[in-house]
């Protein structure tokens, strides 16, 4: 499978802009909120209240699934 090189620079190293959201949404799921880099999610016009929503959103859609307890709908 062929990726556009921002995304494999993203899954890679965590740089430009796709990296930074995913580095931050690893901290995030992890509880880490001292290495969320706000600056660098600010310069891209995410805000805290937006991550926290995205975070709310992909749990309710994952319970959802039954991907959450191993079985899928």
């Amino acid at each position: 499978m062929s990726l556009h090189e921002d995304l494999v620079v993203a899954l890679t190293g965590y740089e430009g802009s796709y990296g930074k959201v995913l580095q931050a949404v690893i901290c995030h799921e992890q509880a880490q909120w001292t290495q969320v880099d706000w600056d660098a999610l600010a310069e891209l016009n995410i805000h805290v209240d937006e991550l926290n929503e995205a975070y709310r959103s992909a749990i309710t859609w994952t319970d959802a699934s039954g991907l959450a307890s191993g079985s899928v709908n």
